[in-house]
């Protein structure tokens, strides 16, 4: 049962820093798309221009919100040729995380309710980068551990710290996770906006 809840403990902090990646989105400053049309394949080209323009390698990661996702493959269908979407595979779930939704000319899609909205609500801005786009660091919660029972302590690490805390009256025990993460924008022109409708 506590190893069940240090995987959900776990599986939030995933969810923890991709709120903090989609919240910078709406600060970079280049910007590709429509306020309120759909997403579609030439603006998912417009944004990789816009990188290659200013010389970012690849590979790229594109996050995206659920329906901007949902548009961008309706708008795939009607693409012929050889550039295909190569949807996840459950391996790839597993090494990528479960937002993970393929690779199409060579970028990695994900999508997150986390993507900010945009024009008032009206879209979404999603956003495709490259390394550099973005850096995080963490501080170290051990530095707290002294300051808490050991035997309270279920896991530590330079990252995160697994506190188990009881409320011997009401008969509960909770599992708490102390992790103190930071991410930032380190170089804006690594990355762009998508706007699309919301």
């Amino acid at each position: 049962q506590v190893d069940r809840v240090a995987r959900k403990l776990v599986d939030g902090i995933a969810l923890t820093n991709t709120d903090l990646i989609c919240g910078l989105f709406t600060g970079l400053s280049g910007s590709v798309g429509t306020t309120t049309v759909d997403l579609d394949v030439d603006t998912i080209y417009a944004a990789q221009y816009a990188l290659n323009n200013n010389l970012v390698p690849g590979p790229y990661a594109c996050v995206l919100y659920p329906e901007q996702m949902n548009n961008f493959r309706e708008s795939l269908r009607a693409e012929p040729g050889a550039v295909q979407f190569i949807a996840a595979t459950a391996e790839m779930l597993v090494t990528k995380g479960p937002g993970f939704q393929g690779t199409w000319n060579g970028i990695e899609f994900y999508q997150s309710d986390s993507v900010p909205t945009a024009n008032s609500g009206a879209d979404s801005a999603g956003a495709m980068f490259g390394r550099g786009c973005f850096g995080w660091t963490a501080a170290n919660p051990r530095v707290i551990a002294p300051h808490i029972n050991s035997g309270d302590i279920v896991f530590a690490n330079e990252r995160v710290l697994l506190e188990l805390v009881r409320d011997k009256t009401n008969f509960r025990s909770a599992l708490v996770a102390q992790y103190y993460p930071s991410w930032v924008e380190v170089e804006d022109v690594r990355g762009v906006q998508i706007i699309s409708d919301r």
